[in-house]
């Protein structure tokens, strides 16, 4: 079962379940907690512990006895006791050694397997999968495919890298990948070696949650390819600095349906089409996203949809953010050709740039409703206006970079304006991780403005202020009167004394 829930990360485990609860790592400026998402699977457990410091018997039963490196561990999952089988690995570098090819180094990948869930971000010594810190990043759990590590900046030395990080073949949503940096994949090799540099999905459905894929380079998909009607799951997923020689920068799709909930890709590029997201006769949807400074020489800087003459792309987007994406011909935020549709919904695009034509979006087959759309776009419920993010250009004062700050200020038109008849999913969530509808109707963009604003007038003040007490009053754990909501930065249905930092933060700004 999946479910988008929102909010910190608390997962459990027990002797007949695993929890899996999404976290990004951070705390926003407006003091909410990370965005969640929960993956709760009903079954026997089987525990493996991966840890390259590790002294001990390396039998990968306990911590102190743990594997050093992760492909025994999955060689053993792959042995397979009768159970579902957890590998909890500890901060460090990790690269595979498993060859597809035994002739060929480059093929070495970490196999996604089935009832196998991959899991990074511990110390070493924990017990329990909530007690993992993914935010602190002397954790970090990297799987590289810089096999020589001699990796430098730009992709220098990478000529001997793994074609693919990671791969996943026939895999369903039990193959689960958790809390890890991937990169340092380069996928430019023959077929299928050209594609997915950081993952290469083909087919599959597995589920990636709370990993960040960064400076890989492949032909069509520098981050992550998918193909043969793969449709893996990512949650709370970042894609930064992958570069496609092609087409998709971040992402390709191929014949594909991926779904990607809460994800941000930043600074991705491709020498064709495609810089964030490139699509080719495939469906896939994103949630709550926001797609910042990706670039593609040709077409679609931030998402490309391409189609033949036997089939279409189908893109659906909803409460999406686009921002400082460039395209060297047509469409910076979007570029649909030929007989595709994209669908966008409660979305913004603004900033975006193309050297030919349609900045924000390019294609008449873009169906567009509720959403700020820079120089305006016909369609039900769409504005023009400046949509008044906090800091565009973020701290770095440079547009499109990941520091761009594109939560909504007090009295930006995408308050309260988005589908007056959108019903979020249960516990669905902005960004931070924050209710996805306050004030009885959705914002624009990927932020949900109205933490803080118990009165609805779009602007978080003293009179707001005067209403903490009478939230206060509640019992522990909820639940509270109508509009408390509001003072739930914790968004755990009680509004205590925990969720006064975030407030202040609100209230200040």
């Amino acid at each position: 079962m999946l479910t988008h829930k929102g909010l910190q990360a608390t997962a459990t485990s027990g002797p007949d379940s695993f929890e899996f609860v999404a976290n990004d790592g951070g705390t926003p400026p407006d003091g909410g907690d990370s965005n969640t998402a929960t993956i709760s699977i009903i079954t026997q457990r089987h525990i493996l512990f991966v840890d390259a410091e590790a002294t001990g018997g390396h039998n990968g039963l306990t911590w102190a006895d743990a594997y050093v490196d992760l492909q025994s561990a999955l060689e053993d999952a792959a042995v397979s006791h009768g159970l579902t089988t957890e590998i909890w690995i500890a901060g460090g570098t990790y690269t595979p050694s498993e060859r597809t090819d035994p002739s060929n180094p480059r093929t070495a990948t970490f196999a996604l397997v089935r009832g196998v869930a991959i899991c990074g971000g511990f110390a070493g010594t924990e017990n329990s999968l909530n007690q993992r810190d993914l935010s602190n990043l002397a954790n970090e759990t990297i799987l590289s495919g810089d096999l020589a590590g001699n990796d430098g900046p730009g992709f220098l030395n990478n000529e001997e890298n793994s074609y693919h990080v990671l791969t996943s073949s026939d895999a369903d949503e039990t193959a689960v990948l958790d809390g890890f940096t991937v990169t340092g994949g380069n996928a430019n090799g023959d077929s299928p070696h050209y594609q997915g540099g950081g993952i290469y999905v083909a087919p599959g459905t597995p589920t990636l949650v709370n990993c960040t894929f960064a400076d890989n380079a492949a032909e069509y998909g520098g981050g992550m390819s998918n193909r043969y009607g793969s449709s893996p799951t990512l949650i709370n997923c970042t894609f930064s600095g992958n570069l496609a020689d092609e087409d998709g920068g971040g992402l390709s799709n191929h014949y594909s349906s991926p779904t990607l909930i809460a994800c941000t890709l930043v600074g991705n590029s491709a020498n064709d089409d495609g810089g964030g997201i490139r699509n080719y006769y495939s469906e896939p949807v994103l949630i709550t996203c926001q797609l910042i400074g990706n670039s593609g020489i040709d077409n679609g800087g931030g998402v490309y949809d391409g189609s033949g003459s036997s089939s279409t792309s189908q893109t659906l987007m909803t409460n999406c953010t686009f921002w400082g994406n460039h395209a060297g011909d047509r469409g910076g935020g979007t570029c649909t050709i030929g007989s595709s549709v994209t669908q966008l919904t409660n979305c913004i695009l603004w900033g975006n740039t193309a050297d030919s034509s349609g900045a924000q979006i390019y294609g008449t087959s873009s169906v567009v409703t509720y959403s700020c759309i820079q120089g305006g776009w016909s369609g039900t419920g769409n504005i023009p206006g400046d949509p008044l993010f906090v800091d565009p250009d973020g701290p770095d004062d440079i547009p499109g970079t990941a520091d761009d700050n594109l939560r909504l200020s007090d009295g930006s038109p995408c308050i309260n304006t988005g589908d007056p008849g959108f019903v979020p999913e249960p516990a669905e969530t902005d960004l931070d991780g924050h209710a996805r509808v306050l004030c009885d109707r959705v914002d624009m963009g990927a932020y949900e403005f109205g933490i803080g604003d118990y009165d609805c007038n779009e602007v978080v003040d003293g009179d707001d202020f005067a209403y903490w007490g009478t939230c206060m009053t509640g019992p522990d754990n909820g639940p509270y009167d109508l509009g408390c909501e509001a003072f739930d930065f914790e968004f755990d249905g009680d509004v205590d004394l925990s969720d006064f930092a975030g407030f202040q933060v609100v209230f200040g700004g």
